[in-house]
């Protein structure tokens, strides 16, 4: 059985792997380690890419979104036309099934 932590690492590297694809320049938040407190952008997001004037910053998941209250609420309070919010959802054996726009 593959641990939670090394199941969100493998699905962030192919989140990372189809945006680099696309042409967007990415930065991932290094992976935490064990007692080591969350350092996700403004503690929310794992993904930050920009290209072209444009920056996204996203959210991986595996299988189910949770709750986005707070990856909402931020959305709402830091709106800009040239950026995104995104939650992406891994589904195991199926691939990126729900990205949502917050």
């Amino acid at each position: 059985m593959i641990s939670t932590r090394a199941k969100g690492n493998r699905i962030e590297l192919k989140a990372v792997d189809l945006l680099a694809s696309e042409g967007w320049s990415v930065y991932r938040v290094p992976p935490s380690r064990m007692f080591q407190l969350c350092q996700d952008i403004f503690n929310l997001w794992d993904i930050l890419a920009m290209k072209e004037g444009k920056v996204r910053l996203i959210q991986v998941r595996s299988n189910r979104t949770k709750d986005i209250s707070e990856h909402r609420k931020f959305a709402e309070l830091n709106r800009h036309d040239n950026l995104s919010y995104e939650v992406w959802v891994w589904k195991d054996r199926l691939g990126w099934d729900d990205i949502r726009f917050l």
